[in-house]
């Protein structure tokens, strides 16, 4: 079996390369009988397509083959419905919020005051300054941050595998 390129012999065929090159590929042809036959049979089929005819196509066949297109009926577009600059939902959403944390913390401030720690954190300065409420609305904080962090990766794949569907990305 030759380990010729066949690239190496249509190099040869068309006389793509260089004179040296030419001449160490056709030194390998002259000892090869499969480079031979290769060689061969394309100079057969390169004849073989030298005697083809060029046709052409009518000129009439773009204008034939563009009036046998159907036309496509015009889709009617329904009017879009008029929306709010600003929803009022968000307005109540934000203090709603708000209040919904500031009771979570006065909840959870009498029972973090039960926690081991709070007595060494309420003789530190940072304990003095913020107070058991501030205390409390810090680790309140301090757990949101941990979940949103935790959640960042699945938010992030689930935006981008929904990047399509929407029109902007904040929606």
């Amino acid at each position: 079996m030759c380990n010729m390129n066949k690239n190496h012999l249509l190099t040869l065929f068309f006389h793509e390369g260089s004179r040296r090159q030419e001449k160490e590929i056709q030194t390998h042809v002259n000892q090869c009988k499969e480079c031979q036959d290769y060689l061969l049979i394309l100079q057969q089929t390169h004849q073989s397509l030298q005697q083809w005819n060029d046709e052409s196509p009518p000129s009439n066949t773009l204008d034939s083959i563009l009036a046998n297109i159907p036309e496509v009926p015009e889709i009617q577009k329904k009017p879009a419905a008029a929306k709010p600059g600003l929803s009022i939902t968000p307005v109540f959403m934000i203090p709603f919020a708000i209040g919904l944390i500031l009771a979570i913390i006065f909840f959870l401030r009498d029972k973090i005051t039960l926690l081991p720690f709070l007595e060494t954190l309420k003789t530190s300065w940072l304990g003095q300054i913020l107070g058991s409420f501030g205390v409390t609305a810090m680790l309140f904080f301090l757990l949101g941050i941990c979940v949103t962090l935790a959640l960042t990766p699945v938010l992030i794949m689930e935006s981008r595998s929904n990047k399509h569907r929407y029109k902007y990305s904040f929606i």
